[in-house]
């Protein structure tokens, strides 16, 4: 989120801001406070307060004083389940860049990638994802071609239909190429809800690494030290040299490496209670110590759990949310494997994958869809997850842009331990016993607002985020409803409102 060019701590705005407001003799100043105390209160989760700091701002403020105005009001439209509020609030915030004569493609590309995280409908999916595509082809033929020769808005990219820009003006605009210098700030949020539409994206990945390959600087693109003596098809290894034994570190470091191997893991969801974190933990513990040296960099606010930092080897670092400290870190541990629990979750997560780090990159399921990126080598599933068959498609039907892995099964790993016993749960629960009557579990049902008028039905729960259920599955909610006439489906309702309003308005259509 923006502040005035830098994300503000919530403890410090929240301190300061109201003071600067009230005690700055100018209303830039004052835009400039208001805007730093709404990005604290949407990471503090308080979007009521951050929304009535940017109305006043908007109030108060001239149009070239509310570019980052916009951009925060933008996310907030966009976390509040308003695509149409926020695809044009990104698109004023980018048009008052473009006359202040600093261009800042950064909501534009936004504006690009923005998807509503729960579709309406299969049809609505479909023409979603084909806009995404445009859109971005769109971002591509800018960076490109410059606005010249502009011929329509189809993608709607611009929303000319709803006068939102001008075709003269597109077309007086520069090229994007390499201008999107703050790529994690000003993007935010990488594209992630739209690989829970149910399609195989891999096309749609690597347009998207594509993209910023063109908008991006050549700085996001960082080989790191260690690596800069070895050939382009050196970094890659064959799979079958990524075994320790064959492997030797000295091939990486010279003569005074260390004979260990050096894992690194990276992740936004090392977190105590996170299946990032839970499916890597068994991975690290078996890995033989007097192999591989392990080390593990957590990005955000959550801290992992005691179980996880004693499983490496190595130290545990904390990088918050500074890319630029990530980075370091990352650059300077010399590590001859690399492995992204996840690219989709957060921004500096997804920027973090264009570089190289690693000799060998390998990104794991924690979002189950290709990167679409260069710089990663390997996908590792499981079997059961993937066609049989898979290795008859041909290159246009595979669904990976890297070299997949299989393991058996579902290549998941959880730890074999639990940290709540049945008999040690509070009174108040529904499984307080082993074994309860029909009676006693309605009635504790209750407490989690299921009435007692389904004492005696089937209950069938599917406690999944609204937004990971796609559209076909509505099918098979429906086909366990004819099959059994007394049963009721309970889902979990999202935070979010308006997810849970677009969900169930799907259910009834």
């Amino acid at each position: 989120m923006y502040g005035d060019s830098k994300p503000a701590t919530y403890d410090n705005a929240i301190e300061n801001g109201p003071q600067s407001v009230s005690n700055s003799p100018f209303r830039s100043d004052c835009v400039s406070a208001l805007n730093t105390l709404a990005s604290a209160y949407i990471s503090g989760e308080d979007n009521a307060a951050a929304f009535q700091c940017l109305q006043q701002a908007i109030e108060i403020g001239d149009e070239d004083m509310l570019k980052y105005v916009h951009s925060n009001l933008g996310g907030y439209l966009q976390n509040s389940g308003d695509m149409e509020g926020a695809a044009g609030t990104f698109l004023k915030s980018f048009w008052i860049s473009v006359k202040s004569g600093k261009m800042d493609i950064s909501t534009i590309v936004r504006r690009a990638i923005l998807v509503s995280p729960v579709p309406s409908s299969v049809e609505d999916a479909v023409s979603t994802r084909k806009g995404f595509e445009d859109r971005v082809k769109d971002i591509v033929t800018l960076s490109k071609l410059s606005g010249v020769g502009w011929e329509n808005d189809d993608s709607d990219l611009f929303r000319i239909s709803n006068g939102m820009s001008k075709m003269s003006e597109i077309r007086q605009l520069p090229p994007f190429m390499g201008t999107l210098s703050e790529w994690t700030s000003g993007i935010q949020t990488p594209h992630f809800f739209l690989h829970y539409y149910g399609f195989h994206d891999r096309a749609n990945q690597e347009l998207v690494a594509q993209m910023y390959e063109y908008v991006c600087p050549s700085e996001l693109f960082q080989l790191a030290p260690h690596l800069s003596d070895l050939q382009e098809s050196e970094r890659c290894l064959p799979y079958q040299s990524c075994v320790y034994s064959e492997m030797p570190a000295k091939t990486v470091r010279g003569k005074d490496a260390v004979q260990k191997l050096r894992i690194g893991f990276v992740s936004s969801h090392f977190g105590i209670n996170e299946p990032h974190g839970l499916l890597l933990i068994d991975v690290i513990r078996r890995l033989p110590p007097d192999k591989f040296y392990s080390m593990a960099v957590g990005v955000g606010p959550i801290s992992p759990s005691k179980d996880f930092v004693d499983a490496l080897s190595g130290e545990y670092f904390a990088a918050g949310y500074s890319d630029s400290l990530a980075r370091r870190i990352l650059m300077s541990q010399k590590l001859d494997c690399l492995i992204f629990a996840e690219m989709q979750n957060e921004a500096i997560l997804h920027f973090l994958g264009f570089q190289r780090f690693a000799p060998v990159q390998i990104l794991v399921m924690g979002a189950p869809v290709s990167s679409g990126n260069p710089s990663i080598d390997y996908f590792v599933s499981g079997d059961r997850l993937e066609h049989p068959f898979r290795t008859h498609f041909s290159d246009k039907e595979e669904h990976y842009s890297e070299q997949v892995v299989l393991f058996e099964g579902q290549a998941i790993s959880f730890p074999a331990t639990r940290t709540q016993l049945v008999n040690t749960r509070p009174n108040n629960t529904a499984l307080h016993k082993p074994s309860v009557d029909h009676f006693q579990m309605s009635d504790r049902l209750q407490n989690f607002g299921i009435p007692y008028q389904l004492q005696g039905k089937t209950l069938y729960m599917c406690f999944q985020n609204l937004y990971k259920l796609q559209p076909l599955f509505d099918y098979v909610l429906a086909s366990v409803l004819h099959g059994d006439e007394s049963g009721h489906i309970i889902l979990q309702a999202a935070l979010n409102d308006s997810r849970t309003k677009r969900f169930s308005n799907r259910l009834k259509q």
